[in-house]
């Protein structure tokens, strides 16, 4: 396969606030916005799909995530017995 030349400048408006934070991100993993976005397109052209989630996706994961590790956390408490018996429990919220 013959090298490919970066022979196109593509400019798009976004906003700011994003590009810094994004931008932090990569700096810290030592990339920079064009070798994310070169990758992005390999991706696309290599599988056929794109491979980012909607911001909703993306939420919804998170929640999920979190719910489970608080439902393990509260699970293993209560198998160690860091827990209230079912009288201590009427008895402080009532029933």
């Amino acid at each position: 396969m013959a090298a490919l030349t970066k022979d196109r400048v593509y400019t798009f408006r976004t906003y700011t606030e994003k590009i810094d934070a994004a931008n932090a991100v990569l700096k810290s993993n030592n990339l920079d916005l064009p070798v994310v976005f070169n990758s992005v397109l390999d991706q696309i052209i290599l599988t056929g799909h794109i491979p980012i989630k909607s911001r909703e996706e993306i939420e919804a994961e998170i929640f999920i995530d979190n719910l489970q590790n608080d439902l393990t956390s509260r699970l293993q408490k209560m198998t160690a017995g860091d827990s209230i018996s079912e009288s201590e429990m009427r008895e402080r919220f009532g029933a």
